[in-house]
């Protein structure tokens, strides 16, 4: 089945109306449940709409796409991909249609992409320090995707490597379940063994969405 190319522009049946409303309506949505304004709405706006336009007839036929991209959303992006969910809730109820995981990963990744639109974003470095517990490490990076919409590059070191060499270059943040001792110059570190604390959540967000 060849699908159309919508064309944001041309468009002016009143059902190409109808969505580019409801279109409205999700961006704003999502921008309250994020907390976060996008830069370029109407940009934004127009490339939901030649998205959105083909996954509704997808999924009323049942047309399956490319799932390999979903579990690394789920992943990389759970808060993303949680706040596009509870955005979309109202959009789906309209159009009488739920998105399947792979749709939802899709336009998760269209609003991700457009929060880093803004001239003073871009994907923060974060350094993993690493030893005898890979099961609190991976717990404490799952915990640093869960607190910020916006893309991580999460890199791991050991320890003894930091101890001996330092953080990379463009390291933004050190987060470490481990007692570590810090060289004369580093990014600032964190100290969890477990879980971070409420405070330590708020000084994370504040790093890593500035």
């Amino acid at each position: 089945m060849l699908l159309k190319t919508p064309d944001p522009v041309r468009d002016g049946h009143p059902h190409d109306r109808r969505l580019r409303l409801a279109i409205s309506g999700l961006i704003h949505r999502f921008q309250i449940l994020a907390g976060r304004a996008f830069n370029d709405e109407q940009g934004l706006s127009d490339q939901l709409y030649i998205h959105l336009s083909q996954a509704l007839i997808r999924s009323v036929f049942a047309i399956g796409i490319d799932s390999t991209l979903t579990e690394e959303v789920t992943r990389l992006y759970p808060r993303l991909l949680r706040t596009t969910q509870a955005a979309l809730s109202e959009f789906e109820e309209a159009w009488h249609i739920r998105f399947n995981e792979e749709e939802t990963g899709l336009i998760a990744v269209i609003f991700g992409a457009w929060l880093m639109q803004k001239s003073d974003l871009h994907e923060k470095q974060v350094l993993l320090l690493t030893d005898d517990n890979p099961a609190i490490e991976e717990a404490l990076e799952q915990q640093l995707r869960e607190l910020t919409l916006l893309p991580l590059n999460i890199k791991y070191q050991s320890v003894e490597r930091f101890q001996k060499e330092g953080a990379p270059k463009g390291v933004t943040l050190i987060v470490t379940p481990y007692a570590t001792a810090l060289p004369l110059f580093s990014p600032p570190l964190i100290h969890a063994e477990n879980y971070f604390t409420e405070r330590q959540q708020q000084h994370i967000c504040a790093m890593l969405e500035d």
